[in-house]
């Protein structure tokens, strides 16, 4: 508590110091924030093999306060910092209990012309040079888990598909009368990891990633974009002697017309993407030499039509992604399967002390899992979960047709959404015979309250996610992996603003796909063939009150576990209570 004591003294001070400035200026400072209050109790379920190593029950839980102070100190500047108090429960007296700074950032407008921001950032780009694309299992669940996903999203700071960043960013834009509209400019700077200490002579040098955009508006409906990124690494602030350099180009053309009842949005891009390693001993000649060049590049064309008189919509394309494309700022994943992050619940087993095999719930209890670092890679993934696009529409060595379709019936009873494609390799792994990627995902809501005129709100959905990986040939690199995702979740108001929830997802497994095992320079070193036969299972209910949009409490049961059809995998099962009391301000 004694080390404590200088940060509270000045966030208290802080904290005076805004309230008299915001008595002297309702302007110059306000507040905002999120508060959460979490519990959870974790038991054992039963199981066929025995676990007397393991407590039958654990619990734990924590009080958070992200305190956001807003600064005006002039016109059109904020300096925004966030402030968290974290208690975690049992903590008496200020026992265990810490007090961080989250966020700092300051932002403006100079000459009500150029907007820039310096510090923590959320930068997006586009879908193949900077983006975040969305975590594995997480398409189709609605609101049926929305308070873990509201926690692991705020924890490892994704806003949308923006990544967090910290840097320096700015934008401006002009007008003109003639020939262009517009003409929008922006560029940023940041640094994803400062040099790290590998031994006591060893130091892995500073990341950094920087990039601009060029968008032109050239008529009411044509629209211009080119956009250019590096992932580098500076070789002087380390001692390795191989640093990352990955620019990619990316440039796309865009066009809205009408076509009878219906508006089309068309949309080409394509790129080209460098990664190599600059190799600092120098050569013969005096100079770097340059080491494991990657090239490729990617297209995609794509067509969105929707009817002027209906809310139904539907897009087609085709997209090629050439095996050597590498773009640090969209491939990487949210997803870490590659770190050293025990699982959160019970993650050891059975009396043989088994490592417990990673699990659907562990992608929504575990926020630990997840990353918040670029990486310059291509990142491990697991096939079970996501094995046609792992790294988004980025997804390297791929080419095919991909489409969509949503609407709803003309009274809204019904909601429906359907997306899908089909993809092949462009080169073989390992051997000539190319893979078959299929893929489709159905989502549909029936509105009861809508169809049986109630007064309070009340919806069955239901989402069905199929994946299908097969690569005929050669017996021995055969690969015919069928994965498949249902989930169906119920929500009826029972009383103002309080409901009842239900819900079960249900992912399997089968077949045969092999591993890629990558060197520390992305470069292929070997495949692992893997056989799944799993059924993966979560069960909840529970109630949800909404105090408003933005503040709620849930309290959830859940089931969980796990079934293999293999011999040194024993099934697991749990139950988990969970309560959260979430505002955001």
């Amino acid at each position: 508590m004694n080390q404590m004591r200088p940060f509270l003294l000045v966030f208290l001070g802080a904290f005076a110091a805004s309230m008299s400035a915001l008595g002297q200026s309702e302007e110059t400072v306000w507040f905002d924030g999120a508060s959460r209050s979490f519990f959870s109790r974790d038991a054992l379920g039963e199981s066929d093999a025995p676990d007397t190593t393991s407590a039958r029950n654990l619990s734990e839980g924590y009080n958070l306060l992200d305190l956001n102070v807003h600064i005006a100190p002039a016109e059109n500047l904020e300096v925004f910092a966030q402030l968290r108090v974290r208690n975690s429960f049992g903590g008496f007296f200020g026992a265990g209990t810490s007090v961080d700074v989250r966020q700092l950032r300051a932002s403006g407008v100079i000459k009500n012309k150029v907007r820039f921001g310096v510090g923590d950032l959320y930068l997006k780009q586009s879908r193949f040079t900077l983006f975040n694309p969305d975590e594995d299992l997480s398409q189709g669940e609605g609101e049926a888990f929305r308070a873990y996903r509201d926690i692991l999203r705020y924890e490892n700071f994704y806003e949308g598909n923006r990544w967090r960043l910290q840097g320096l960013q700015a934008d401006f834009s002009l007008q003109f009368d003639r020939t262009i509209r517009t003409l929008e400019f922006d560029g940023f700077i940041t640094r994803p990891r400062g040099s790290e200490s590998l031994t006591n002579t060893l130091f892995i040098p500073d990341m950094l990633f920087g990039g601009g955009g060029v968008a032109a508006q050239l008529n009411q409906k044509t629209r211009a974009e080119i956009n250019w990124v590096n992932l580098f690494e500076v070789p002087a602030s380390g001692t390795t002697y191989l640093s990352l350099r990955n620019p990619v180009l990316r440039g796309s053309v865009s066009r809205q017309g009408e076509v009878g009842d219906w508006k089309v949005d068309r949309t080409v891009q394509g790129g080209y993407s460098q990664r190599h390693w600059l190799y600092s001993q120098l050569n013969e000649a005096g100079k770097d030499s340059l080491g494991y060049t990657t090239e490729g590049v990617f297209f995609e064309w794509k067509d969105a039509w929707m009817r002027s008189d209906s809310s139904f919509q539907f897009h087609v394309g085709l997209r090629h992604v050439d095996p050597g494309f590498r773009s640090g700022g969209a491939q990487t994943r949210r997803l870490d399967l590659g770190g050293n992050v025990p699982l959160a619940v019970y993650p050891n087993y059975t009396d043989a002390v088994l490592s417990r095999p990673m699990a659907m719930f562990d992608l929504l209890a575990s926020d630990g899992l997840y990353n918040q670092m670029l990486s310059g890679t291509l990142m491990d993934f697991n096939p079970a979960f996501s094995n046609v696009q792992p790294y988004g529409d980025a997804t390297p060595n791929r080419q095919g047709l991909f489409f969509g379709a949503q609407g709803q019936s003309g009274d809204a009873t019904f909601e429906y959404g359907l997306d899908g494609g089909v993809y092949r390799e462009v080169i073989g792994q390992g051997i000539p015979d190319l893979r078959n990627f299929a893929q489709w995902a159905l989502r549909l809501t029936w509105n009861a309250d809508r169809a049986l005129s109630w007064n309070k709100a009340a919806s069955l959905s239901v989402a069905y996610d199929a994946e299908q990986t097969t690569r005929s040939g050669e017996e021995v690199a055969a690969v015919d992996l069928n994965r498949s995702l249902l989930h169906a979740f119920a929500n009826v108001e029972v009383a103002e603003r309080l409901f009842v929830q239900a819900s079960i997802k249900q992912l399997d497994a089968q077949g045969r796909e092999f591993l890629t095992e990558r060197t520390d320079l992305g470069e292929i070193r070997t495949f692992n063939q893997v056989d799944y036969d799993l059924t993966d299972h979560i069960l909840s209910a529970g109630m949800w009150y909404a105090f408003s949009d933005a503040v709620y409490a849930n309290v959830q049961y859940s089931g969980w576990g796990a079934s293999f059809a293999q011999p040194g995998a024993p099934d697991f099962n749990y139950r988990r209570l969970m309560f959260v009391f979430s505002v955001r301000v």
